[in-house]
């Protein structure tokens, strides 16, 4: 048995977003624990109130899991509430597992927000893809595997190429801990339910939904795709070597002033010699109306707002500056 246990990157946050998930999918599973319990004792007693509970059990997850020919008919709610149940201890664990592993460091990409929005999103298509394979199913699909699924795939798509996963093989009692670039560990987990699929399609051999998880993935690497450079911070690499996150505002706030710095003129000789002082009139910033004078000046021709909600830069040229004797 393989175990991943999470990735080599620094994180400049707590994955808030990951852990909520985490706690819901566990506070459900221990309100509904005690139910699962009872249903599986009384499956086949003979006492009274045994059969009316073994229907209330299973009418709860037909009616808050996701039934394909219950989807088809239009009864949307288990699409959304399927993910957030699990059949067994077991089930529950795996998932958990995998997504701490590949969830903290995408979210801290992505954002707390984006992050539980597109776990969302691709659990629903994960759903649906399972569904497309027979909507005439009775079969009720639960669990959060299919979204987790789109984790591991937006993973692979935006870190994949960079982050190596922390992996524990346990040997009979023997554990072994190594890491493995993320890009293979994804690669090697997608062609593994491509091969399931292919013997189980439908699920009812082995009672996992194969092709949820291969439509999490897919539709995890093609958000990524589109919104690879639009997250919230971008993957650098340090002086030494290792790998952290840095807020994509500020890379892009920095190219910027390294790009107006570098269309500046060259600076009279009368203000490069340092024996004069550089004078401004006063003007006033045209984003937030703060008012700007010489002393706001970043470089020779440069402005920034002093305003710390705005620091707009604004260019002037070397008309608008005069000199005095320092």
């Amino acid at each position: 048995m393989i175990i991943p246990l999470g990735d080599n990157l620094e994180r400049p946050n707590f994955p808030v977003a990951t852990v909520a998930l985490i706690m819901l999918n566990v506070l459900i599973f221990a309100c509904t624990y005690r139910a699962e319990l009872t249903a599986e004792s009384i499956k086949f007693a003979d006492e009274p109130g045994a059969k009316q509970q073994e229907e209330q059990f299973e009418e709860f997850y037909g009616t808050w899991g996701c039934t394909p020919n219950q989807l088809s008919e239009g009864e949307l709610i288990g699409i959304l509430t399927h993910m957030f149940l699990h059949g067994s201890i077991v089930h529950l664990v795996g998932n958990m597992i995998i997504l701490w592993a590949f969830g903290q460091s995408l979210e801290t990409a992505l954002g707390s927000f984006a992050f539980i929005v597109m776990y969302v999103a691709w659990g629903v298509v994960a759903c649906i893809t399972q569904c497309m394979v027979d909507w005439s199913s009775e079969i009720v699909l639960v669990g959060a595997s299919g979204a987790i699924a789109g984790v591991i795939g937006g993973y692979v798509m935006l870190l994949g190429y960079s982050a190596n996963i922390k992996l524990l093989f346990l040997l009979f009692v023997f554990p072994i801990r190594f890491e493995m670039p993320a890009i293979y560990v994804g690669g090697i987990w997608f062609i593994s339910q491509l091969m399931n699929a292919s013997m189980d399609v439908n699920g009812t051999l082995s009672g996992v939904a194969w092709m949820a998880h291969i439509g999490g993935f897919a539709i995890g690497v093609l958000t990524m795709l589109v919104y690879r450079r639009q997250t919230d911070r971008i993957l650098v690499r340090g002086g030494g070597g290792k790998l952290f996150f840095h807020d994509r505002s500020k890379m892009e706030q920095a190219r910027l002033e390294r790009e107006l710095a570098e269309a500046i003129p060259e600076t009279p000789a009368e203000f490069a010699s340092g024996d004069v002082e550089i004078q401004l009139q006063p003007r006033e910033c045209t984003s937030c109306g703060k008012a700007l004078d010489s002393s706001h000046l970043i470089g020779t021709c440069l402005l920034r707002c002093p305003n710390p909600d705005c620091g707009q830069l604004t260019y002037i040229s070397t008309d608008e500056l005069s000199a005095g004797v320092s």
